[in-house]
């Protein structure tokens, strides 16, 4: 009965400390995920309500990193800061909308936010591919 019990404390606080374990890996991969987002959209940080961040860079000789973000509409202007895009209006599926990896929920883009920096000396863009209510958008980085 006693070594039952023992076994049961010990599973527990196994238990416990993975989920711990999993929690904080979770959180730190969500801070990284924010950092990715503020670099791709040339922003010191993101806005506050930027959440369910998923990142994955996929480039072997240019740099390729693709990211979906959820944020609050109202939030959403302030990923402008960085550059100065024009937009477009397209109809697209978000897993179908480039040639890249498909992460987050799926969703229907009808806008797409594209600009060309300059201090890409090689080329390359940043693409905002938006829903219409602006709270989900998948973020584009190609630098050759």
């Amino acid at each position: 009965m006693r070594r039952t019990n023992m076994l049961k404390q010990i599973s527990i606080k196994l238990f416990i400390g993975i989920l711990f374990l999993w929690s904080a890996i979770s959180w730190f991969n969500h801070l990284e995920n924010k950092k990715i987002v503020a670099e791709i959209l040339n922003l010191k940080e993101v806005p506050l309500t930027v959440s369910n961040t998923e990142c994955e860079s996929w480039g072997f000789t240019d740099v390729l990193t693709t990211c979906y973000i959820e944020i609050s509409p109202q939030e959403f202007p302030l990923l402008f800061k960085g550059y100065t895009y024009q937009k477009l209006d397209v109809s697209e599926n978000s897993h179908n909308v480039s040639n890249r990896p498909k992460l987050g929920r799926e969703f229907h883009v009808s806008k797409q936010f594209l600009v060309y920096p300059k201090e890409f000396i090689h080329g390359g863009a940043v693409n905002i591919y938006a829903n219409a209510e602006m709270s989900k958008a998948i973020l584009d980085l190609y630098i050759e």
